[in-house]
């Protein structure tokens, strides 16, 4: 990834107003400085993509100086790595957690569908992050990604689905239900706009997440 120069816009802090690197992380709850450093480009990347975000719109969104942030991460592209390896790091250990909980077969899966769900739903940064990453033409970026996370999370959930029917691990269930799951958040902005449809209202969410996982672990059980 080569920082392309591209006109940025992301919101700088206006002179007199521009508050303190130490205050915005109090504000933050008292992130190091390398957290904090780390959850604003995160927000940054989010909204804007990775070739939009300069080194200077990080600086400007965290009160520090240029050379503070290469001296903690080296260069963007570092910054980015760090970035996603902290992304898809948390959420490797949350869908691993869920799949190796107490429980039955069925009740792990449940766990594991509603987890990936939840996380979708609620971290907005990741989704958005995990979504511009998919449609980013490197194929050296998607195996950095797959042998992050994905790798062992799909191997683990695989010898679950084969623990609950065997062999239904082995051929396209894994992934139709993880592309389902996501394919399924990333259409909330259009099934909000359907006045048909049951679960349409925000005050439905919890009642949408358990039908999900109803159907989901429904249809793995039919295999």
């Amino acid at each position: 990834m080569t920082e392309t120069p591209v006109k940025s816009d992301v919101k700088k802090p206006r002179g007199g107003g521009r508050k303190t690197a130490k205050a915005l992380r109090e504000k933050s709850g008292g992130l190091s400085t390398r957290d904090f450093i780390l959850e604003e480009a995160t927000r940054l990347f989010a909204k804007e993509g990775y070739d939009r975000v300069t080194v200077r719109d990080i600086s400007a969104a965290t009160s520090m100086s240029m050379p503070t942030l290469y001296h903690h991460f080296g260069d963007k592209e570092n910054l980015y790595r760090e970035v996603e390896a902290k992304c898809y790091g948390a959420l490797k250990d949350r869908l691993l957690t869920a799949l190796e909980s107490q429980g039955e077969s069925e009740d792990r899966l449940r766990a594991f569908v509603s987890e990936m769900y939840v996380i979708l739903l609620k971290d907005t940064n990741f989704l958005s992050i995990a979504i511009r990453n998919m449609l980013d033409p490197s194929v050296v970026n998607h195996k950095f990604l797959v042998d992050l996370s994905m790798r062992e999370v799909y191997r683990r959930f695989a010898d679950l689905l084969n623990e609950i029917r065997p062999g239904s691990g082995n051929g396209l269930a894994p992934m139709i239900i993880m592309s389902g799951i996501l394919g399924f958040v990333l259409m909330n902005p259009a099934k909000r706009q359907l006045t048909d449809y049951p679960y349409r209202r925000n005050t439905d969410l919890n009642r949408e997440r358990e039908a999900f996982v109803d159907y989901a672990v429904g249809a793995v059980l039919r295999v």
